[in-house]
C-alpha cells in the first residue's frame, strides 16, 4: 500500500499547495469525490483512509487540534460485478 502515491495521484492535484492544517472537511470530501467521479472508487476510498491516518498522527504529535478527515463520508463502491461462468472456469 503506497500512501504517498495515493495522495500524489488522487488528492493533491485537487487541493493544490495549501497546507494540510488549513484544509476543511468539505475541501477534502470534494477532492475524494473528484477522484471517485473519475472512476477511481478504490483509490478514493484508500485516499480517505490515508487522510484519516495522517491527520490522526498529526494530532498524536500535537501538530493539529482537530482531524477534519474524521468527518469524511466513505466512498460507496456499489455491488461487485458478476458475470456468467464459462465452462473453463
Amino acid at each position: 500500500f503506497d500512501y504517498s502515491k495515493t495522495l500524489r495521484l488522487h488528492i493533491l492535484p485537487h487541493l493544490g499547495s495549501r497546507p494540510f492544517a488549513t484544509l476543511t472537511p468539505l475541501e477534502l470530501q470534494e477532492a475524494l469525490l473528484v477522484a471517485a467521479a473519475a472512476g477511481k472508487l478504490n483509490a478514493a476510498d484508500k485516499a480517505r483512509k490515508v487522510l484519516r491516518m495522517m491527520y490522526k498522527q498529526a494530532m498524536r504529535w500535537e501538530l493539529l487540534d482537530r482531524n477534519p478527515a474524521e468527518l469524511l463520508e466513505p466512498i460507496l463502491k456499489g455491488p461487485p460485478k458478476r458475470g456468467i461462468w464459462q465452462p473453463a472456469e
